[in-house]
């Protein structure tokens, strides 16, 4: 009977070992899920605005950008020939690491936890500029380049989300000569 308790504690016991490690990596996993899919989803955001600017300029220094939509009337279509709406539109990536969309009055935080070291399989990887444009006079097209991290809990890990797109941007800016 001692050894039928015995084998049924040891039994019970790897049984709670493994519950726990599942949980764990199934918890790292969610948290790397997370970080990618809010990165994600503020690249998205980021190349919807641009797509319809029809003039970005970029920050120096790479972390902000300003551009301006063409106006619209009521229908929601482009007026022509296109006109700035007036309306003064930027994102960029605070101090804090918050990347936040200003358009106009409104300020909304797309995403936390920005940084500006480009870390790939955990190794320190050299500094990145979020925001650079194609360097010609009239701006084409805008690459967005974030790279996000996210401490879990007790595991004393960190999740990075990355992404990288080129955006093109449609529509021409009016030349004044």
């Amino acid at each position: 009977m001692l050894i039928g308790l015995s084998l049924t504690a040891l039994v019970l016991l790897s049984g709670v070992i493994a519950l726990v490690s599942t949980m764990q990596a199934w918890y790292i996993g969610e948290a790397r899920i997370q970080v990618e899919l809010a990165s994600t989803q503020a690249l998205q955001y980021i190349r919807d605005r641009l797509r319809e600017a029809m003039s970005v300029t970029v920050d120096i220094d790479g972390r902000g950008i300003t551009y301006r939509l063409p106006e619209r009337d009521l229908d929601g279509r482009y007026k022509l020939p296109p006109e700035w709406d007036g309306v003064v539109r930027r994102m960029y990536v605070d101090a804090n690491g918050q990347l936040i969309s200003l358009d106009g009055e409104r300020q909304t935080v797309l995403l936390d936890d920005v940084i500006f070291t480009d870390r790939h399989g955990g190794a320190e990887g050299p500094l990145y500029r979020p925001f650079t444009s194609d360097g010609g006079a009239i701006v084409r097209q805008v690459t967005v380049h974030l790279v996000t991290q996210k401490m879990i809990r007790a595991e004393g890990e960190t999740a990075y989300g990355r992404v990288r797109e080129t955006i093109l941007l449609r529509n021409t800016p009016s030349i004044q000569l």
